[in-house]
């Protein structure tokens, strides 16, 4: 009862820091992407998304490879022009860079993503014959990005 309740929490906090985000840009609205990365930038007074900004600019290191991973996936689909903080985040394209839902959290967006229409990774699989993500082989922490951050 205790796991359930941590993560209704979890997810709870996660829905307020995007309204909250959303809010702080003198009411105008951001993507979903936009306010997944600012909920996870480092310090609460920068308020800007810069795809530019260090690894030291979030809460975690690895926050940043995820959001360079899910970027260059993104643009191998859409284009190359392609800007993630101009989209809400795409359901699928997480599920295939992350390589499906691992111990039941998506790869980025969890609690932002609608969890009804993102389809599984084996649902993906079923009806796609080539693979057009290079992370959907095998997990994201065995690329090289992923293993020099440790």
């Amino acid at each position: 009862m205790c796991f359930i309740w941590c993560i209704f929490r979890v997810v709870t906090i996660c829905k307020q820091l995007f309204v909250l985000q959303s809010s702080s840009h003198s009411g105008a609205e951001c993507s979903q992407f936009t306010g997944w990365a600012l909920a996870h930038k480092d310090k609460a007074s920068e308020v800007t998304y810069n795809p530019d900004d260090p690894p030291s600019a979030y809460s975690n290191p690895s926050v940043h490879a995820r959001i360079n991973m899910y970027t260059e996936a993104g643009r191998q689909v859409h284009g190359p022009d392609w800007d993630p903080s101009a989209h809400d985040l795409d359901g699928e394209l997480i599920m295939k860079v992350g390589g499906g839902k691992k111990h039941g959290r998506y790869f980025i967006g969890e609690g932002t993503l609608d969890t009804a229409s993102t389809p599984t990774l084996s649902q993906i699989r079923a009806r796609t014959t080539t693979v057009a993500c290079p992370y959907a082989q095998g997990y994201p922490w065995q690329s090289s990005e992923y293993r020099n951050l440790r």
